[in-house]
């Protein structure tokens, strides 16, 4: 009896499922670690441990996001709230900058109806935090709190939802500075459609670009890469270093990205 062979659909599909049933063991976001622990996972590549013995010099430590396709939006939004929840002028400015979001979004034209929810959550986990921290919560009690809220799945993929909306809403409100950059899509609808709003679509230099601008919020994203040409990690800020030095409202975020994933990176 001649075996069956699985067809080419066949195994793209069961490689997806084993993908995403990985996914779905590991934490939304998971617990600070040492930086040093990464190089236990490139022992056979000499390239990858020198960029990563290059970050030692700046960074001590990261935190870990699901590889679930909406790891850059999920690490930012846990990056952003962890450096602004215990300073109530930063609280402040945040929650007048998700408000502004709103008139965006509806801008770009999206219904009140479908992201208002979604704002809502993002608002009041925010506020949560804060309130907590200015009734006296201690230090340690308060991060608990962050990393309990922010990895419940519920808030975690609503804000998911509600970054991706504000990425395609200016996407498509600054369409003709963005449109020659796209390879997947002709138009801009169909492309913040397809590769934005969607949930598990990785995220590229465009959306991280949109996002901050969105946002004015500072971004340095670290490139790990294995390159053979390059000993040290290659770190890009976003916006522009242009723009940076002109001064993001918070410019204190810093992300890993290694191929096809982010993680959440602490300085030294």
């Amino acid at each position: 009896m001649t075996a069956r062979v699985p067809t080419d659909e066949q195994i793209a599909q069961h490689h997806q499922h084993v993908i995403a049933e990985h996914a779905e063991r590991q934490p939304l976001v998971g617990p600070w670690q040492d930086l040093a622990q990464l190089t236990n996972e490139y022992q056979g590549s000499e390239a990858y441990r020198r960029q990563i013995h290059s970050l030692q010099t700046q960074y001590r430590a990261l935190r870990r996001c699901r590889g679930d396709g909406n790891c850059f939006f999920r690490a930012f939004a846990f990056a952003w709230y962890e450096a602004i929840f215990r300073d109530r002028a930063k609280v402040d400015q945040a929650l007048q900058t998700l408000a502004q979001s709103a008139i965006l979004l509806e801008a770009a034209g999206f219904e009140p109806l479908a992201y208002e929810d979604f704002l809502e959550t993002c608002t009041e986990t925010l506020t949560t935090l804060s309130q907590q921290v200015q009734e006296g919560l201690g230090t340690q009690d308060a991060q608990t709190l962050l990393e309990q809220l922010l990895d419940s799945t519920e808030v975690s993929n609503a804000m998911v939802v509600y970054l991706r909306f504000i990425t395609s809403a200016y996407l498509r409100q600054h369409q003709d500075e963005y449109l020659p950059f796209l390879e997947e899509a002709t138009d801009m609808a169909t492309f913040c459609a397809r590769y934005v709003e969607a949930m598990g679509c990785e995220s590229d230099q465009i959306h991280i670009i949109a996002l901050t601008r969105a946002l004015g919020v500072g971004l340095r994203v670290a490139y790990l890469d294995g390159s053979q040409t390059h000993d040290a990690a290659t770190i890009h800020p976003f916006p522009s270093a242009d723009e940076w030095a002109t001064g993001a409202q918070f410019a204190s975020l810093h992300l890993l990205y290694r191929p096809g994933h982010y993680d959440i990176l602490y300085r030294q």
